[in-house]
């Protein structure tokens, strides 16, 4: 039996019974009556006579009326949905994108994996599109996980269908329908990483946006560091953080640590370093063992990190940062239990040291990193020529966490260094994370800054959930001075009921 307009089904078909469960056969049967209500000009490819162009209010009412439960929704992009819900019998994803006018722009559904009865499923479908137009086929590129793909598309085009086929034989691994009208203005989007959202949560493919594969190539440059444009970055933040420094913590022979960050490292930079460390901290000595360790005058030690850094032989130049294990878990302890009050710091240094020409070490200075945050782990370091011919700079890419009594994140920076104030430049945010108390740091989100107006800079993010991507545009205000500080940034990001741009 076929649904055409204006007839009105009394029973669900026979033929669909078998293939599900009780829940996903009341799902096709709210299906059933959406169909009722298309209007003249309806997609004429159905997938178990669900079709894009209806609205998706009445979709998801029938939806719960019939199976106790509607689809759980994720805003993807600024005003548009990604919707989902499972089926049984044919175990899968059914999977929604949703417009801004609330019409259903895209169905897909995913099966868990490749079983017979998906298999003939597929075939059938196939079979009924058939006698709407003619397919095409598609082979795959090499990369592309897939053995081939289908496409079918009505006399106008407005509509369209496809089935991807896993490498395995011909069971679908993805049955799709699309209403190409209302997609496309969901593409074009002007949300700046919204096609890279709806590429990476697998609702297009990167044929079906055309800015995509540009737009990928300027996030992959912003996550490798590759430097930011002067025009998009801040000024430093201008005030440091309130709390007091962590009290050293004495080390604890009994636990060992995993950090081996100073294995690799150099002879000639290991003596050097030992150097410069009784210099710049009081006459302490660097002991390596399992643990490295400063030792101080009185005798006692503690765990420290070393690394990254580099060196530039020409110059006699070395740098590297150092950082105190213990003293960061202690500040990231009272972070998460979102007491200001209790709030210590615990912030990294970059050892700054020089060679005289007789091998003698000429300049130590300790140069702060992040000092507007409670504590920073230094990831990257690199040594860069500056525009003064006499000059060098320092790129430092860092994670800083900040936190106040309602929420507690970290941003990565990448900042610019000026070895003669020995104090950063400028820098720019690249990414960001919420911390819980259930994970130390959750999945980070990227951010791409996007425009620098009097007073605010606007920023795009890419977000990672467990569902797929989203993105946001946020506008954060800068002060007088130029500088922009990660808790104002981490305010419009992670606040519980802040502000939405």
């Amino acid at each position: 039996m076929r649904v055409h307009m204006g007839m009105r089904p009394s029973i669900i078909s026979l033929r669909l019974l078998p293939l599900f469960a009780v829940a996903a056969g009341a799902l096709f049967f709210a299906g059933w009556k959406v169909v009722d209500r298309l209007m003249p000009g309806a997609s004429p490819f159905a997938m178990w006579d669900l079709r894009p162009g209806v609205e998706f209010q009445a979709l998801n009412e029938d939806m719960r009326r019939q199976t106790r439960s509607g689809f759980i929704c994720h805003e993807l992009v600024r005003d548009v949905r990604y919707c989902e819900k499972r089926a049984h019998r044919i175990a899968g994803l059914i999977r929604l994108l949703v417009d801004s006018s609330d019409r259903v722009a895209r169905i897909q559904f995913v099966p868990d994996s490749a079983t017979p009865l998906m298999r003939e499923e597929g075939r059938r479908i196939a079979a009924r599109w058939n006698q709407v137009s003619e397919p095409t086929a598609e082979s795959p590129r090499p990369w592309e996980p897939w053995a081939g793909t289908g496409r079918w598309a009505s006399a106008d085009s407005n509509w369209t269908a496809l089935i991807r086929y896993g490498r395995l034989g011909r069971t679908p691994t993805v049955v799709q329908l699309t209403d190409e009208r209302a997609f496309a203005r969901i593409a074009n989007t002007r949300e700046a990483l919204g096609p890279i959202a709806l590429v990476r949560s697998k609702l297009a493919d990167s044929a079906d946006v055309r800015s995509a594969p540009e737009l990928a190539a300027t996030l992959k440059r912003v996550q490798a560091g590759e430097g930011i444009a002067a025009g998009l970055a801040s000024a430093p933040a201008s005030r440091g953080a309130t709390a007091p420094p962590c009290e050293p913590v004495p080390l604890d022979l009994g636990v060992q640590s995993s950090e081996r960050r100073h294995a690799s490292l150099k002879d000639e930079v290991v003596t050097v370093l030992r150097r410069a460390i009784t210099r710049a901290y009081g006459g302490a000595q660097l002991v390596f063992g399992k643990d490295l360790q400063l030792r101080d005058s009185a005798g006692g030690s503690e765990r420290v990190s070393i690394g990254p850094g580099e060196t530039d032989e020409e110059t006699g130049i070395t740098v590297i940062a150092v950082q105190f294990p213990a003293r960061v878990t202690n500040a990231m302890d009272r972070l998460r239990d979102k007491l200001p009050a209790d709030y210590c710091r615990a912030t990294a240094e970059v050892l700054f040291a020089q060679k005289a020409p007789n091998g003698d070490i000429a300049e130590v200075h300790r140069i702060p990193i992040g000092d507007d945050a409670l504590t920073t782990d230094v990831t990257h370091i690199e040594l860069v020529p500056s525009e003064a011919r006499d000059a060098i700079q320092l790129r430092v890419r860092y994670t800083a966490a900040y936190g106040t009594e309602q929420w507690a994140g970290a941003v990565d920076w990448e900042a610019m260094v000026s070895l003669t104030t020995r104090r950063a430049l400028t820098r720019a945010p690249l990414a960001f994370r919420h911390i819980t108390e259930e994970t130390s740091m959750n999945a980070p989100g990227t951010l791409v800054i996007t425009r620098r107006q009097p007073g605010s800079v606007e920023m795009a993010t890419l977000e990672s959930h467990d569902w797929g991507f989203k993105t946001r545009t946020v506008q954060v205000p800068i002060g007088a001075d130029g500088a922009l500080e990660g808790v104002q940034l981490l305010r419009q990001l992670i606040e519980p009921n802040g502000p939405r741009q």
